[in-house]
């Protein structure tokens, strides 16, 4: 295949422009056209035909649609699908613990020793930084009584509740 010539490609260039003019609308065909669309736009603008009054009349205030003023819609609002769990039954109410019984508290007395006389049997006891010299029969401060001696144990009696405790002594010899 051959390849064409300058002088070739120069008649082409000026062929094209000819054809084109040759071809294109005249003046007349324009006007024309003009005219087609001004006559469909007539024809647009009337009024349709009325149908027959056999349908009824039309309540047109029914048809109305009343322009919503709230602030508009987003449409980018993000929405959560999440359903939480029903609520945990209620809990049964708690039980009353039964009240604790009363307890005396420890004895507050240190055993420091003993003198013992041909009529009677006194004991040395420390509380905090007092020095007591007990005997049986006796009662401290009005709260524990001192019920007696026995071998090498010391027996008390906590007044508020009636509690019976017992002090170690040492050994009765």
């Amino acid at each position: 295949m051959r390849m064409p010539t300058k002088r070739e490609w120069a008649l082409l260039a000026l062929l094209l422009p000819l054809v084109f003019l040759a071809t294109g609308p005249s003046e007349g065909e324009a006007v024309g056209s003009v005219e087609i669309a001004a006559a469909a736009q007539v024809e647009r603008a009337k009024p349709p035909v009325q149908g027959t009054l056999d349908a009824g009349k039309l309540d047109l205030a029914q048809l109305r649609h009343e322009a919503i003023t709230d602030e508009p819609v987003n449409a980018f609002e993000s929405k959560s699908w999440y359903v939480a769990p029903p609520a945990p039954p209620p809990r049964p109410a708690p039980q009353a613990l039964p009240a604790p019984v009363p307890t005396a508290p420890p004895l507050p007395f240190t055993y420091l020793g003993r003198f013992q006389d041909a009529a009677s049997t006194v004991i040395f006891l420390v509380r905090g930084e007092r020095l007591l010299a007990v005997s049986a029969g006796d009662v401290i401060e009005g709260t524990y009584r001192i019920d007696g001696i026995a071998g090498a144990t010391m027996a008390f009696t906590y007044l508020p509740l009636n509690i019976k405790q017992t002090l170690s002594i040492g050994s009765a010899g």
